[in-house]
């Protein structure tokens, strides 16, 4: 996961402190890998949508989502409802792409924490003007 600092630095709409190649950087890095190798040993309660799976619209309980291919947020927004419960833990993983239309948003409902969401996807994401993703 290198990260050259000019392409960060450039990035519209970024706020904060640039961390390229020093110590806040480097832990960074070793907890999302650390993360990403979490994710993607997972399989308790896997819930497999299929092939290119529209996220738009859909209202999801805490879980394991998978996709055979990729996942896209385009024909509307999408709830995560953890029903109460803050620890509820959302993993959404697809083997290729994660894209996104302008304007869609991942609303949080019923106290979901936006600390237990994570996306894996395993080529590219790609997030459209305006999108907002927890």
């Amino acid at each position: 996961l290198p990260v050259y600092a000019p392409y960060i630095a450039g990035t519209p709409g970024l706020d904060g402190e640039v961390h390229a190649n020093d110590g806040t950087a480097i832990e960074a890095r070793a907890a999302v890998i650390a993360a990403l190798h979490d994710i993607k040993g997972r399989s308790d309660g896997q819930k497999v949508l299929g092939g290119v799976v529209e996220l738009g619209g859909l209202t999801l309980g805490a879980g394991l989502y998978t996709s055979t291919t990729a996942m896209q947020l385009t024909s509307g927004d999408l709830i995560l409802d953890a029903r109460g419960n803050s620890d509820a833990v959302f993993i959404f993983r697809m083997p290729t792409t994660l894209s996104t239309s302008a304007d869609r948003k991942v609303i949080l409902a019923g106290g979901a924490n936006p600390n237990n969401i994570h996306w894996s996807a395993g080529t590219a994401a790609t997030f459209a003007a305006r999108c907002t993703m927890q």
